[in-house]
């Protein structure tokens, strides 16, 4: 489900976009990374909510400097450790 939401933007910045249709679509997008950039969103959801695939909502996150995989550096660590326990191999 959707929502229309109003706002108020200089004609210069929609002129910048194009159309109104572009620049909403981009102003949708955008909240949708800022919501994933304060973790109030997963990038699954994002990729849904966006109607696009997984792989390209990655991307997009990576074009905005968006971290889309959230380890703490203990559990990096971890992640290696166990990672050169199964395989044999060192990091």
């Amino acid at each position: 489900m959707s929502k229309t939401v109003e706002v108020l933007i200089p004609e210069e910045v929609v002129n910048v976009w194009g159309t109104e249709s572009a620049l909403a679509k981009t102003l949708a997008q955008l909240a949708v990374v800022e919501l994933v950039r304060e973790q109030k969103l997963s990038v699954g959801k994002a990729s849904e909510l966006q109607g696009i695939p997984y792989w390209e909502m990655m991307e997009i996150l990576s074009r905005h400097d968006v971290p889309f995989v959230n380890f703490s550096e203990d559990e990096l660590n971890q992640q290696a450790i166990d990672w050169t326990e199964r395989t044999g191999l060192n990091v």
